[in-house]
């Protein structure tokens, strides 16, 4: 009975698995039914359209009129985004078709088996670009995936939010990172302490201070950033043991270190700050200069991250007789320095690394010196002679930094290089669609029976014409998809035709 219960078992499960495998195997019938009727239906239409295209050649014998609209639609389709490999392919086909209409006129059974041998290779290749297309793309998602990975795992996720909670003491303190998570410090108790406003900090703005008053708790606390921008004081500001931590340079505050085994409520005594490296390699990016006629005052570089650093001091007036601002543009880097140098700076000019020039600032006399950035690096100072802080002192040396990829920049930049290569396989899967179309559309209007074989004949001739015409516009535009660039425009002004077009 066990076995004859066990052997239902099993084929009621094998009956279920079948049931299954019918219904889904009729769905997919049923799917792919559907698409072959749309699929006809398209054909049919565009059959339809083309034989009306058609008629000024084969029934109103206006040969010129009919080239002469045809050339004018042909160029302006050459203008838009990926236009001429549309007509080239469009083009051909037709020539292809009406070619072998006329083979098959002439009965001879070596010239339709040659035709049809090219026509399955040129099929085939086309189906084996669009796979190497489709496979190269894979590569590109997965290799950008990587690289994406890897430069997200580079970001020092800083601090980009602060909120404080408060009563008689610091309830709850909650660091909010760039990647979106939170860390806090203290528990919250109902009923909830006051709420102030977050203390926000901006894109490349790091914490490099914490001030506390530190008792049995912490009592009061406050928050500076490297811009130099202070939160309010939340808490108590006279309460407890004054204490301050400033990060090294080019490390930022990340969190707190505090006695464990105090309360949990209010925030521990807090004992030190966790610091982390500041990755972003913070590149000059404007240089002001003060100058009279005969030297150099003062030369002020500006960093990414809103610090600045002086040499020289500015003129008596505040302002002297010569100042001016060379800035640069996001991803330029300072890379040369020429002055000339006398008992003081006399003059100096500086150069970017794609070759752009400030202005020369201050006199050409004393003698001439010039540093350049080593490949890889920018530079990010100046080293001087001891000697008055006014004018500058005389440049002996530059600062070098090695240039860090910006991780955002990074990620943008790859996209734009894997761009060519997407954009080259949803080109050539379209082709397929397209050749196989087209070819199905010309097979049905040159076998159309319910029109004389004389009209099928000038159909053919009209195609012929049309193919080669469409071919020769289409030669006009030979953009390369492997230029980023290039791809990059095709998409915007594919993205600006369909909005006019839904507009």
């Amino acid at each position: 009975m066990r076995g004859a219960d066990q052997g239902g078992a099993v084929s009621t499960h094998l009956m279920g698995t079948s049931v299954e495998r019918q219904v889904g195997w009729s769905a997919d019938a049923r799917r792919a039914k559907r698409i072959r009727r749309q699929q006809f239906a398209r054909e049919v239409q565009c059959a339809r359209h083309l034989c009306e295209r058609l008629e000024k050649w084969v029934i109103g014998r206006d040969e010129a009129g009919f080239l002469a609209q045809a050339s004018r639609e042909a160029a302006a389709l050459a203008r838009a985004s990926l236009g001429g490999r549309l007509l080239r392919t469009i083009g051909a086909v037709y020539e292809r078709c009406a070619e072998r209409y006329f083979e098959g006129l002439r009965g001879s059974a070596m010239d339709a088996q040659l035709a049809s041998w090219q026509d399955s290779g040129h099929s085939l290749g086309v189906k084996l670009q669009a796979m190497t297309s489709v496979a190269r793309s894979a590569f590109a998602m997965r290799s950008m995936h990587e690289h994406c990975a890897a430069t997200g795992s580079q970001d020092d996720n800083p601090v980009v939010s602060i909120r404080v909670w408060t009563s008689s003491t610091v309830d709850q303190i909650a660091f909010k990172y760039k990647d979106g998570s939170v860390r806090t410090w203290g528990r919250l108790e109902s009923p909830r302490g006051a709420e102030p406003a977050p203390f926000d900090l901006a894109n490349g703005e790091y914490l490099v201070q914490v001030s506390a008053r530190v008792g049995d708790s912490t009592d009061g606390i406050q928050f500076t950033t490297s811009r130099g921008k202070s939160s309010i004081w939340y808490g108590d500001s006279s309460a407890g043991s004054d204490c301050t931590w400033t990060a090294q340079s080019g490390f930022h505050i990340r969190g707190f270190q505090s006695r464990e085994e105090e309360a949990s409520r209010p925030v521990p005594s807090i004992t030190d700050v966790e610091e982390i490296q500041i990755k972003a390699d913070n590149p000059v990016v404007s240089v002001r200069v003060q100058s009279t006629g005969s030297e150099v005052d003062q030369i002020v570089f500006g960093y990414k991250d809103g610090s600045t650093r002086a040499w020289g001091e500015a003129g008596a007036q505040g302002a002297a007789e010569h100042a001016a601002t060379f800035d640069l543009a996001p991803g330029e880097h300072l890379a040369h320095v020429e002055v000339r140098v006398g008992d003081s700076t006399q003059g100096v000019q500086f150069t970017t690394s794609r070759g752009r020039k400030s202005a020369w600032y201050g006199h050409d006399a004393g003698s001439p010196c010039a540093w350049t950035a080593r490949s890889g690096h920018h530079i990010h100072g100046l080293k001087t002679l001891a000697g008055a802080s006014k004018p500058v002192a005389g440049i002996t040396e530059i600062e070098e930094k090695q240039i860090q990829a910006d991780p955002e920049a990074a990620r943008q930049s790859c996209l734009e290089e894997s761009l060519p290569v997407f954009l080259q396989a949803i080109w050539d899967i379209s082709a397929l669609d397209i050749e196989s179309t087209t070819r199905s559309v010309c097979e049905k209007v040159l076998k159309d029976c319910s029109v004389p074989w004389q009209l099928r004949h000038r159909r053919a001739v009209a195609l012929l014409r049309l193919g080669r015409l469409l071919r020769d516009a289409g030669q006009v535009d030979r953009k390369d998809l492997s230029d980023s660039k290039e791809v990059k425009q095709h998409l915007e002004e594919a993205l600006l035709g369909a909005m006019r077009d839904r507009g």
